[in-house]
């Protein structure tokens, strides 16, 4: 199940929002990505990037975020694969009580909250909040017909990250993601975008998120302490999916 840890003052507090590529000690374990995404931004195609990225401070209250987590904890873990995946590995013991549809990896795995409608009929106003607030970040053209991909709730343990060089939500147009545990529990796992190539780190609190055109390049970086859960929203022009964010 996920617990949510009570609310505590954050080691964060006095921390800027955000970090670029000086402090950043050229962010071990995304050194690929870091390569990747300056050799991205010097190409002709990704020098017209999409609009940087914007901090929500506070999306979600924490009511919001208790709700998302008493939601995952009650929908129970998913037994069957998704279809894009091969038999996933075991997940390690600090997941082994964390819903899941897919394991990325053994310390990161992912529930499917959209799947079969589950968010949109227990959380129904709660949606409607988060894809205004994503549509009221301009990166769209007001007319787009937008409808949810996935909505997703993503824990990495110790070790986990996303590390993968290039990442993008591939097909979607526009992503949020909303940490929905404290600062203080857990170290590392920084969501990290890339302005004209270099690493720029966003440091949240519960309830803040970060929204991005989906075809900006994102990572997570390794979570050295703790477990890191976070909420992820993508939009895109399909209709509206209740399978995994492959269907």
């Amino acid at each position: 199940a996920t617990h949510m840890p009570p609310a505590k003052r954050s080691r964060r507090d006095d921390a800027p929002a955000s970090s670029t590529a000086a402090d950043l000690h050229l962010l071990p374990g995304l050194e690929a990505a870091h390569a990747a995404a300056r050799l991205a931004y010097w190409s002709d195609t990704y020098r017209a990037e999409v609009p940087s990225p914007t901090v929500l401070r506070g999306v979600l209250s924490a009511e919001e975020v208790a709700a998302c987590c008493a939601l995952a904890s009650a929908s129970g873990r998913r037994s069957e694969p998704t279809t894009a995946w091969r038999t996933p590995p075991p997940v390690c013991p600090a997941l082994a009580d964390a819903c899941f549809d897919v394991v990325y990896t053994a310390e990161h795995v992912a529930l499917f909250l959209h799947r079969d409608g589950l968010f949109a009929d227990r959380c129904k106003h709660l949606l409607a909040k988060v894809v205004r607030a994503m549509r009221e970040g301009g990166r769209v053209d007001p007319a787009t017909e937008l409808q949810v991909r996935c909505v997703e709730l993503h824990s990495y343990s110790e070790g986990g990250a996303l590390d993968a060089p290039l990442h993008r939500d591939s097909g979607s147009l526009l992503t949020l993601s909303v940490q929905l545990c404290e600062a203080d529990c857990f170290e590392g796992g920084d969501f990290v975008t890339f302005r004209e190539g270099e690493p720029e780190r966003h440091r949240l609190e519960r309830g803040d998120g970060v929204l991005l055109s989906s075809m900006e390049l994102h990572n997570v970086t390794r979570v050295t302490r703790g477990t890191r859960v976070s909420l992820v929203v993508e939009l895109w022009s399909e209709p509206a999916n209740s399978h995994d964010r492959f269907e």
